[in-house]
């Protein structure tokens, strides 16, 4: 699994997720295990895990992960908190972490063994709710109440709803990244334009455990967009709102299909740095990029690794029943299949509701490529508007020099010139 990658380009994707009574022993292996990687012990760290994480997972993976951590967010400075919660025979341990420029939940699960079989990143769950946030608004999403911030402006006479709906990965309701948080600027740009806006920690963020074992595309996101579109479509107070879809990557990517199944429940939709390739074949092409960036042995064997899973998955041979360890970011075949039967381009040529492509010009993680098979496909339809920014990164903040990493370090915000933009369009739009 390329958990460097997975964590510096924002293609997160859980391994599981989940705080109850301590049992001693599994967080004091959670800890070590946590300390080893964090002081390169990774020999020592995987002596730790029981035997299918060993397969799955090499020191230089550890490494990866490591450095990845130290380029976001600096070194492991203290463990504020342990929590720990069951899942199924296992326990997962979630120890709250300070880092130099910032906190993260570092997430390790330990079986019956007393040994780690399983260990993801996520932002630190805030408190978000009514006593300590008037704006918090929570919306129950078949089995799992999501929790979220609705924005509505004081002066709120132009009706117009914005749902953002994040990338890959365990995101919170800023779309957080070490002391980014693009969903928050974004949020809060519109609601000072005059436009509504309602952001929800995504189900991996919130629950995991909440997905079935063969989830898809539509579990793990477009199931509980439907859900809070239909809430707010449904609401009395809301009825006379016009709401749009802000998407951003794989959000930006499931957009259109999104915008199929709601029909005129909404307005518009806004794809931000959106995917236009099978989002395998990006990944690949992120990896190389890193490759180039990074030369060594441990990106190398990443670089392998990737191209050898993905040339499994594009072979006869890939199934249902594929094992995880031969496909891409340990994700289940289910989930691989329902991206693969899912034409994004295709579907966007049938809609003729109003949808604005926005792409940052140093984005190295979906690119310019991406944003041109977008245009050359609706070339002509009246219906979409276009606007690349030179100079901004896959979050629409400023990338300074080579498109690294590295342009997701420290405190940076989206432009107001691009949040202007957005509103315009929103506003325009009758």
């Amino acid at each position: 699994m390329k958990l460097k990658l997975v964590f510096a380009i924002a293609f997160i994707f859980p391994i599981l997720s989940f705080a109850q009574s301590a049992k001693p022993k599994e967080q004091q292996i959670a800890k070590e295990f946590v300390e080893d990687i964090m002081q390169e012990r990774y020999e020592k760290a995987l002596s730790l895990c029981d035997t299918l994480f060993k397969v799955k997972v090499s020191q230089s993976m550890l490494q990866q992960i490591r450095n990845g951590l130290v380029q976001q967010l600096g070194s492991l400075k203290n463990i504020i908190s342990t929590s720990q919660q069951p899942y199924k025979e296992d326990q997962l341990i979630i120890l709250y972490s300070q880092f130099e420029k910032g906190n993260l939940d570092l997430k390790v699960l330990t079986n019956k063994d007393f040994t780690v079989s399983g260990f993801y990143m996520a932002p630190h769950k805030e408190a978000y709710n009514q006593a300590t946030n008037p704006n918090a608004y929570d919306i129950q999403s078949g089995n799992l109440l999501l929790p979220g911030t609705l924005l509505i402006p004081k002066s709120d006479n132009k009706h117009k709803l914005v749902i953002l709906v994040h990338g890959s990965g365990p995101g919170d309701r800023d779309e957080t990244l070490g002391q980014i948080k693009p969903f928050m600027d974004l949020a809060e740009g519109l609601l000072k334009n005059g436009i509504a806006s309602y952001r929800y920690d995504k189900r991996t963020f919130v629950n995991p455990g909440s997905l079935p074992a063969d989830y898809t595309i539509d579990d793990e996101v477009t199931t509980d967009v439907f859900n809070i579109i239909e809430h707010f479509s449904s609401n009395d107070t809301f009825r006379n709102y016009k709401i749009y879809v802000i998407g951003h990557s794989l959000g930006a990517m499931l957009a259109p299909r999104i915008a199929k199944e709601a029909g005129d429940k909404i307005s518009g939709i806004v794809m931000m740095a959106a995917p236009a390739r099978k989002l395998s074949d990006i990944i690949l092409e992120q990896t190389k990029y890193l490759d180039s960036l990074f030369p060594g042995k441990e990106q190398d064997e990443a670089l392998r690794m990737t191209a050898r899973q993905l040339h499994y998955m594009h072979s006869p041979a890939f199934n249902e029943r594929s094992p995880l360890d031969s496909l891409l970011l340990n994700q289940p075949a289910s989930y691989w299949l329902s991206l693969k039967s899912y034409n994004q381009v295709g579907t966007i040529t049938g809609l003729r509701l109003p949808v604005l492509i926005l792409q940052g010009e140093k984005d190295y993680q979906v690119r310019m490529t991406d944003f041109n098979i977008w245009k050359q496909n609706t070339k002509g339809m009246s219906n979409f508007t276009y606007k690349s920014y030179p100079g901004l990164s896959h979050l629409f903040m400023s990338s300074n020099g080579i498109p690294s990493p590295k342009d997701y370090q420290g405190e940076k915000h989206i432009p107001d010139y691009v949040i202007t933009d957005l509103s315009k369009w929103i506003i325009n739009q009758k």
